[in-house]
């Protein structure tokens, strides 16, 4: 599994399916991790310019005193240096003729266990129009466990708790999660609880009770909400 923990060897699996087949107007995908949590790669390459990295030691009189002085110097710069600029071709380099190439923003690699996704409003209901927006935060449990789903922004839905988390019951291990369900199945009931809340588990109380009051003012709301914070967009 190439190193991957038993989770991260599904999720992978997933990645694959879901590229393969997706609903329409979602998309899913994992995050990419910091590039500054990615380890510099160093080649022995001779440096085109090396002028481009500025020691910060003091001249000394001789020519063996200031090239040992160089290489010192130079070492810890290099470590505190800041992005490389496009002129020096995305490499810095020391007076020995060492490249340090960090790793572009972010390319530090996918990390599997946190998820972003975007999820399609229905036609024909207030939610029309909008996209979705939630993330995804899986453990080295998964699939055991089911993943913490985020809606951000926030969504002003009944089932949706004032921090943005999802109240579903195939997203509680203790109702109806099974380690079969996929992030399609999950995405695809998050939806269909979109335009049908369950108001028998109320997880935010000003939605919930617009909702139960008057269902008109409360379909009125959710479309001001979608038209201020949730219209689609490119990703």
């Amino acid at each position: 599994m190439s190193g991957l923990s038993l989770a991260q060897a599904r999720l992978r699996e997933e990645r694959k399916a879901w590229r393969k087949d997706r609903p329409f107007g979602f998309w899913a995908r994992p995050r990419e991790k910091p590039a500054s949590s990615a380890p510099l790669a160093f080649s022995s390459q001779a440096p085109q310019d090396a002028t481009t990295l500025t020691s910060t030691a003091a001249p000394t009189a001789t020519a063996n005193s200031s090239s040992s002085t160089t290489a010192g110097s130079t070492g810890s710069a290099s470590r505190s240096h800041t992005a490389p600029t496009a002129s020096t071709g995305g490499n810095n380099s020391d007076a020995k003729g060492l490249l340090a190439s960090s790793t572009a923003a972010g390319s530090g690699g996918l990390d599997l266990l946190e998820w972003e996704a975007g999820i399609p409003g229905k036609p024909g209901t207030p939610f029309e129009g909008g996209e979705f927006r939630l993330l995804l935060h899986f453990t080295e449990d998964y699939p055991t466990r089911p993943p913490k789903c985020v809606f951000t922004p926030v969504l002003f839905h009944p089932n949706v708790y004032p921090s943005g988390t999802v109240c579903l019951s195939i997203l509680n291990e203790e109702k109806d999660w099974r380690p079969s369900i996929t992030i399609k199945q999950i995405l695809l009931a998050i939806q269909e609880l979109l335009d049908n809340p369950n108001i028998k588990d109320p997880a935010q109380e000003e939605p919930y009770k617009v909702y139960m009051r008057d269902r008109k003012e409360y379909e009125d709301r959710v479309r001001q909400e979608v038209a201020k914070h949730h219209k689609k967009r490119m990703v």
